[in-house]
């Protein structure tokens, strides 16, 4: 990885070598834990980022008990920067929301979590 990858450590390590699968049909069907890669502009220059897809187009997320609920189901602790869906949100079509694997990550804004599927770059085979 000679990207973006430290918002995913453990998960993705410095040097590492991965596949990456690409192509529209490969967007269309990732699945709730895939990791994949996007494009994201940062610091006015467009760079690759790594995430973990947590909700799909449609689906409601929201916050109960500092805990992550997908449609009404719990999904784990609550990731960094996701306290502000304490409302809900609906994640727009076209896109998903992604979280971070490292305790290090930044706190970014929500739209920063959202990713639209013409930024996405790829899913990640990891072995």
């Amino acid at each position: 990885m000679d990207e973006d990858f430290v918002w995913m450590e453990p998960t993705l390590q410095p040097r590492s070598t991965h596949t990456l699968k690409r192509g529209d049909k490969v967007i269309r069907e990732l699945k709730t834990n895939d990791i994949i890669a996007y494009w994201s502009v940062r610091n006015n220059q467009l760079k690759r980022m790594y995430g973990r897809v947590v909700a799909a187009p449609g689906e409601y997320v929201s916050v109960r008990n500092n805990r992550l609920m997908i449609n009404g189901l719990e999904s784990g602790e609550l990731p960094k920067g996701l306290e502000l869906v304490e409302t809900g949100l609906t994640v727009p079509r076209e896109s998903i929301l992604v979280i971070f694997d490292s305790p290090r990550a930044r706190e970014l804004s929500l739209n920063k979590h959202l990713v639209s599927y013409r930024d996405i770059y790829g899913r990640l085979l990891i072995e």
